[in-house]
């Protein structure tokens, strides 16, 4: 189902919809479900403190480049049963959303 998000997601980044626009995934979700997924920042204190863990490489105009993850989708809280964070970066060039680590947190800046 976060996948669904995802796809919606990037499909209204690509009509120049806002990055954290909450109803953004749900305006396209094809299976109308009652999940409470948000796109949220990842924070700018975790992703300076343990930048390594926030980047990856990706191919963007045909060239190589590290990028911060600085976007997930939640879903739950802490360590609960239905918690899930996929951690994605969305390229504007390329025009699609590069997943780049789930499920669980990646560190914050105080862990």
């Amino acid at each position: 189902m976060m996948i669904h998000y995802l796809a919606g997601y990037t499909r209204h980044r690509n009509k120049g919809g806002q990055a954290l626009d909450p109803s953004a995934a749900r305006e396209y979700d094809p299976e109308d479900s009652a999940y409470r997924i948000d796109p949220t920042s990842s924070g700018q204190g975790g992703t300076e403190v343990h930048k390594d863990e926030y980047t990856i490489t990706i191919s963007e105009g045909g060239v190589k480049k590290d990028v911060i993850l600085d976007l997930h989708l939640k879903r739950g809280k802490g360590n609960d049963s239905d918690m899930l964070r996929i951690y994605f970066y969305y390229s504007p060039v390329e025009k699609k959303s590069f997943i780049g680590f789930m499920p669980r947190h990646l560190p914050t800046r105080n862990s």
